[in-house]
């Protein structure tokens, strides 16, 4: 086996994928961001990437940049409850991401079944909610990944700032990010530990 379990900026990452001898690489060199995996035997089965972390770590920012690396398909709860209008609808919020998650997860397993790959960008942010989706992929047999965005409070608290000026400015269909939403995300938000991560991605600006 291959030691290193996760990734800081700069450094290579290596690793087995679950369930094969695949080795995956990532790296940014040259603020050149980099997934590679090399299949090793057998044929390479498609996957679901779940990306771990906070609102405004940059989250969407690295599926766009992943998805490009390793022809996947990016599922958001945000997406749809935009696209559908329905930013706006107050207390009914929370279970209407619930049933849109649902939706989605069961609609991750048709896409893996026809050979693509998944993002998930939907922040995983208890971990409870991250055991339960890790069993849920275990238990049909479907190869996944943890992806966390590690990200500075100095970056954080400017990422949020620069959303908030292009949303006030209507230049963003993204939520504003207000005191009520940040205390509810620290009330809820539980950083994972090292060990339930396969990639620990470290947030610098390229």
């Amino acid at each position: 086996m291959i030691a290193p379990h996760f990734i800081f900026y700069d450094i290579i990452f290596i690793k087995y994928a679950k369930g094969s001898h695949n080795v995956i690489i990532i790296s940014v060199f040259l603020n050149i961001f980099c997934y590679l995996e090399i299949q090793t035997d057998g044929v390479k089965m498609a996957k679901v990437i779940l990306i771990c972390g906070k609102i405004c770590s940059g989250k969407s920012y690295y599926s766009k940049m992943l998805k490009q690396k390793i022809n996947a398909v990016i599922l958001s709860c945000d997406e749809v409850v935009f696209d559908l209008s329905m930013e706006n609808i107050g207390d009914k919020h929370d279970d209407l991401v619930c049933k849109i998650k649902k939706y989605l997860y069961k609609k991750s397993l048709e896409i893996i079944e026809a050979g693509n790959n998944v993002i998930l960008d939907f922040g995983f942010w208890s971990k409870k909610e991250r055991d339960e989706v890790s069993r849920y992929y275990m238990e049909r047999g479907i190869d996944f990944e943890w992806h966390y965005i590690d990200i500075s409070d100095e970056e954080w608290k400017r990422n949020i700032n620069e959303r908030n000026d292009l949303v006030c400015k209507g230049l963003s269909r993204n939520f504003f990010v207000d005191e009520g939403l940040l205390k509810k995300m620290e009330s809820i938000f539980e950083e994972p530990s090292k060990e339930e991560i396969d990639v620990w991605y470290i947030y610098k600006r390229l």
